[in-house]
């Protein structure tokens, strides 16, 4: 497993059904998008993803992929059970590539499992959803009873203290995932709940995968508010707390050196993870395009999009584009400036900078930033009156991530 694993959603929405759905992500997206989580409905864009091919005629699931099934409702929703048989029979048809089945309706599966299951199909692996003792206790049993080659188990969200110790003495998890509460939800991460179930893995031989620390987490008495999502990974990798089967994954530092990173990370963290400017830079220079906005003659803003800046320095960042371009008019007469940057993802990660454009057309300056490619948008070259270049000077940033704004200067 992943953190970019495929997904294939064959039906969207969902009921909740335990306290782990407080704050589910399914719903809390659905809302942003004015959508009602709780109507069920088959996805018809996706329905038969995994046997979707490209224009060479090879699957866009590709082989010896890990699918995570149903990851925007539930497999084993009772509303489903008219479309599951059609789902396991495009499972049969992919045998190359393993399924996973997370649940929180561990009750269901064994009376929805297809006609020719046997004592299972090698590339479906049960999961069941745990987000406490009670619902371990309440799911897990189910998980051990089934007739099936792989089965893992999820503490996500992780809300309360959970033993798994009598589970695993039975030797069928293959895998424990946990993870701390995400979205909208603050519910925190004890450090000493996951150390108890990574002791534990330890003890049994079982993978354990500590994913993200959520964006509360509590260590040794202290509370720290971790909004980005990639630090939360980096958190939870830096902890140490990490027992990987997969040969392909390789640890950069010996045990000792990742807890002490760890402590030292989290003693600066805080209650606050601040972004520098060094660092927004960094991300900037990463990104393909960038969001240009202009204000125009009536007071509205206009805006472009544009590919990457030709160059960065301290606070300047600088961009070539069309003379008789319409921002171009806009930055003469006003030269208040927005632009953005973002990267695609499920933080939504993104930097909104305000500041000041100036229009430069000395030709010093167009030589200074020319680059070859340019020919095909200005065909008399460098010295062409359409190439000219824009000065950004940045004053203020925004930093957007995991749904959370930071305000940093520049």
């Amino acid at each position: 497993m992943k953190r970019n694993d495929p997904t294939w959603n064959p039906w969207h929405g969902c009921h909740k059904v335990s306290e782990g759905c407080k704050n589910c992500f399914m719903y809390y997206l659905d809302e942003q998008r004015g959508q009602d989580g709780s109507k069920i409905s088959k996805n018809k864009t996706d329905w038969n993803l995994p046997l979707k091919k490209d224009r060479q005629g090879n699957f866009k699931i590709k082989s010896g992929e890990f699918v995570r099934v149903c990851m925007a409702s539930d497999f084993f929703l009772e509303e489903a059970d008219e479309w599951r048989e059609e789902a396991w029979d495009i499972m049969r048809k992919r045998p190359d590539v393993t399924f996973s089945l997370l649940t929180k309706r561990a009750h269901r599966i064994k009376d929805c499992l297809p006609s020719d299951w046997g004592d299972g199909w090698a590339n479906i692996t049960f999961a069941v959803s745990c987000e406490n003792q009670k619902r371990a206790d309440e799911r897990i049993p189910y998980l051990l009873e089934l007739p099936a080659k792989h089965i893992w188990v999820s503490l996500k969200p992780f809300i309360g203290e959970i033993d798994l110790d009598k589970y695993l003495r039975s030797g069928k998890i293959e895998t424990v995932l946990c993870g701390g509460e995400n979205y909208a939800g603050e519910r925190p991460l004890h450090h000493e709940w996951v150390k108890k179930i990574y002791d534990q893995c330890i003890k049994y031989d079982v993978e354990f995968i500590f994913g993200q620390t959520g964006n509360v987490f509590i260590k040794d008495g202290k509370v720290y508010h971790i909004k980005d999502y990639k630090t939360q990974i980096e958190q939870a990798l830096a902890s140490g707390f990490q027992n990987r089967k997969n040969p392909k994954i390789k640890e950069k530092q010996s045990q000792n050196q990742i807890n002490q990173s760890y402590s030292e990370q989290l003693t600066f963290l805080g209650d606050e993870i601040k972004m520098t400017k060094e660092e927004i830079i960094e991300f900037i220079k990463k990104q393909k395009t960038s969001i240009i906005s202009s204000v125009d003659d009536e007071g509205y803003p206009w805006t472009r999009a544009l590919i990457q800046p030709r160059y960065i320095d301290g606070n300047d960042i600088y961009f070539a584009t069309y003379t008789s371009s319409n921002k171009v008019s806009h930055y003469r007469n006003n030269s208040k400036a927005c632009i953005y940057f973002y990267e695609k993802g499920k933080d939504f990660q993104g930097v909104m900078i305000k500041g000041t454009m100036k229009v430069l057309t000395d030709q010093k300056t167009k030589e200074k930033f020319w680059m070859p490619f340019y020919k095909r948008f200005y065909k008399k070259g460098v010295t062409d009156s359409e190439y000219c270049i824009l000065k950004f000077t940045c004053e203020e940033a925004e930093w957007f991530s995991n749904f959370k704004v930071e305000t940093i200067k520049m």
